[in-house]
């Protein structure tokens, strides 16, 4: 659930969940303010063996990716490939100002000291003025992918701020197109040109209109017009499925990285840099930077390695299997009553119980309000072991919870103003009108801290063993800041390990932020990819969009959480056809399954396309999968790879977005399925599919509608 009101007075969530800038990126959470420490993790250095991170799907990645060539010449970066255009001219950049100066400082690098050189190897120094910077530029898989990394030092006398480094900024040729896969709008969008209102401008103009006030830092970039910005992680590509340089921050946890993109006459210029958020670096101190990747060829297999290199660098181990059962947002929103949970538990009670286990999840609208999270008059007699009582069906009891929110009637926001973020003018620096007017608390402060302890230690002790942990993602770099040695990456991260420690690890958390941010890493089990669903078809094809765009991490950090799928008509704008997309994509996709639907609500032949996922076996997190994508940026096919154990070994979903029905086609070799392999289609195929020189063919396949295909390898 996403709390934030619509035109249509319905609540979702932008993908936005911070753009000073947030990030599908990452998530490591192991940094001191000076350096980092790992906390249960490794440096990446074996670039000899890729299958360390990448697992046994290595080889098959790699293929996809191409030869690169860092040149480093006097003072300025050159990213070179055989396959592809070159990103010249690059030049390090850092924005600093001397502390309790208004005006920020763009300082570009000038002649590059002391640089080593070795075939696997560049380091260097740049200075500016009394600040400098060491970087280093190494391969890390063979001569597919490179890191920057490096550290910044205060050389001076004085005290500085820091907003953002720049490793490079660099030139694109024109006819290149930025891929924003984690920008400030929902969907992944293919930009060209330069945008028409500065970034910090665009997310608050864009939270305002949903009644929401978050103002954002001011610095150069985000108020400078004609900039696309991504976080964590993006791609420059002609169209869609075209190779392209692809760049992915990494680690080691200690501030969102963001990728840039504007259109120029005399050609496209692109950024790679870290956000800084204005903390403050005293004389003689030395930060570390966030390290980022580079590669060129196909865009998603490079997400891929990064999502490898995300959880090797602090030594994740993959999840468990993902859950199914129900969530009661999307049918009765804050109305949700006892009687519904009863209903569901009742009626879900005889429904498989799959590995990663069923849950049974109240959403909002048990609570009085944000910040009194005692049960309403609705719940207030049935709450006394209601979580017991989902318990004993064999369900896992789940709660949603908002634990930084403080609805302003709240005795916290009169008894404790200090708690909550606050601007130098004194007011809160962040509220939304979900519930009335309501603020968020700085989770910097010892105090907040120890209230949201107590408050997840509180349900934990009645019974409660699944948290959907909503609204913690609204922080800003704009308020007056408890720690000014903190970035926003790292309060959110520490936030995260303050809700581990609280619930303890047998306790199941999801991050209900829309991406999965790098700094939940290690932290959670769960993480929301997306806005809200709506069950409308044009909501219903975003969603899918955004879901595909988001797959890397799923299986390897965390189980992805799409969001729920609906078969009810009760509620519903989606036809038959639309609701199996939405159903089937989510199932495919191996995250967490779960619905708003009662069971009584299905026919047979709904409920049976159910249990092709909700089964003994749950859904399954594919070995490896990939996105078929059109020139506008639709999904024509999607592939998922389960290897050996499991058959049929693959499956692909056509997709026919048409208003009407047509036959569509899949080229195997399109959906990365081994051209060195003989396909067949298994017994239970479809009667209008057929498979014929390697291209699956669903004849007069109907307007708005999936068509999953099962395939097997001959012998």
């Amino acid at each position: 659930m996403n709390n934030l009101p619509s035109g249509k007075d319905r609540y979702f969530k932008t993908f936005l969940a911070r753009i000073s800038l947030l990030a599908i990126g990452g998530l490591i959470f192991a940094m001191t303010v000076n350096s980092p420490v790992p906390v249960d993790g490794k440096e990446i250095n074996d670039a000899s063996r890729p299958e360390s991170f990448l697992g046994e799907n290595a080889k098959d990645i790699l293929t996809y990716l191409g030869p690169v060539n860092v040149q480093v010449d006097k003072d300025v970066i050159a990213l070179e490939s055989g396959t592809k255009f070159t990103i010249t001219n690059g030049q390090p950049v850092l924005y600093w100002r001397p502390k309790g100066q208004a005006d920020w400082i763009e300082s570009k690098g000038g002649k590059f000291e002391a640089l080593e050189e070795s075939p696997n190897r560049l380091s260097f120094r740049v200075a500016f003025g009394k600040l400098h910077a060491n970087i280093k530029i190494e391969k890390l898989v063979g001569d597919r992918i490179w890191r920057f990394s490096g550290t910044l030092t205060n050389n001076g006398n004085e005290p500085v701020e820091l907003a953002r480094f720049h490793y490079f900024t660099g030139t694109v040729p024109s006819g290149v197109k930025f891929l924003e896969l984690a920008g400030p709008r929902e969907q992944p969008l293919l930009r060209s040109g330069q945008a028409s209102i500065a970034t910090r401008a665009d997310v608050e103009q864009l939270w305002k209109s949903m009644g929401v006030f978050w103002p954002r830092l001011a610095e150069p970039i985000h108020d400078q017009p004609g900039w696309f910005v991504s976080s964590d992680i993006a791609a420059l590509i002609e169209k869609w499925n075209a190779p392209g340089w692809g760049f992915g921050f990494v680690g080691p946890g200690g501030a969102f990285g963001e990728i840039g993109y504007r259109g120029l006459p005399d050609g496209p210029q692109v950024f790679l840099a870290v956000l800084l958020d204005n903390i403050v670096l005293d004389p003689q101190e030395t930060r570390t930077l966030e390290n980022a990747i580079v590669w060129c060829g196909d865009w998603q297999a490079g997400l891929d390695v990064w999502a490898g290199i995300c959880a090797a660098q602090c030594n994740v181990k993959k999840p468990g299997p993902p859950l199914v059962g129900y969530c009661s947002w999307y049918q009765k929103a804050t109305a949700v009553s006892p009687d519904d949970i009863e209903k569901a538990t009742r009626e879900f009670a005889k429904w498989p119980i799959p590995p990663g286990r069923r849950t049974i999840q109240i959403d909002d609208g048990f609570q009085i309000e944000p910040g009194n999270w005692t049960p309403n008059e609705r719940f207030k007699t049935a709450w006394p072991g209601l979580a017991k009582r989902i318990e004993a069906t064999g369900s896992v009891p789940g709660l949603w919870l908002a634990p930084t929110t403080v609805h302003e009637n709240n005795p916290i926001v009169q008894q404790h103003p200090d708690w909550l973020q606050r601007l130098p003018s004194g007011e809160p620096a962040i509220y939304f009108s979900n519930w009335g007017r309501t603020y968020y608390l700085d989770p910097d402060h010892p105090q907040v801290r120890e209230y949201i302890r107590g408050l997840l230690k509180r349900f934990c002790a009645e019974g409660w063993k699944y948290f959907k942990l909503d609204f913690t993602y609204p922080v800003t770099a704009a308020r007056v800041p408890y720690d000014r040695k903190k970035t926003e990456f790292q309060t959110l991260r520490d936030l995260y390990v303050l809700f581990r420690e609280a619930v303890g690890h047998d306790v199941l958390i999801n991050a209900c932020v829309s991406v999965p941010f790098r700094y939940a890493i290690g932290q959670v089990d769960v993480a929301r990819l997306g806005g809200d669903i709506g069950f409308n078809y044009d909501t219903m094809r975003n969603a899918v969009r955004q879901t595909l765009t988001r797959t890397a991490a799923n299986g390897i950090w965390l189980n992805g959480d799409p969001d729920v799928f609906a078969m009810r008509s009760e509620n519903s704008n989606l036809s038959t056809e639309e609701k199996r997309i939405l159903t089937g994509t989510i199932g495919l996709f191996g995250g967490s399954f779960l619905t708003s639907d009662f069971a009584s609500q299905w026919t047979p032949d709904e409920a049976a396309f159910v249990r092709r996922f909700w089964n003994d076996r749950g859904p399954q997190p594919p070995k490896s999968q990939y996105v078929v994508w059109s020139a506008d940026g639709d999904v024509i096919a999607y592939r998922v790879s389960y290897g050996n154990v499991h058959q049929p070994a693959h499956r692909i979903a056509v997709y026919n977005w048409s208003d009407e029905a047509r036959t569509v086609r899949v080229r195997l070799a399109d959906a990365h399925l081994r051209n060195t392999a003989k396909f067949r289609l298994a017994e239970n195929h479809a009667s209008n599919a057929t498979l014929k020189d390697e291209i699956l063919t669903i004849s007069d396949q109907p307007a708005h509608s999936i068509r999953i295909v099962d395939l097997v390898e001959n012998n």
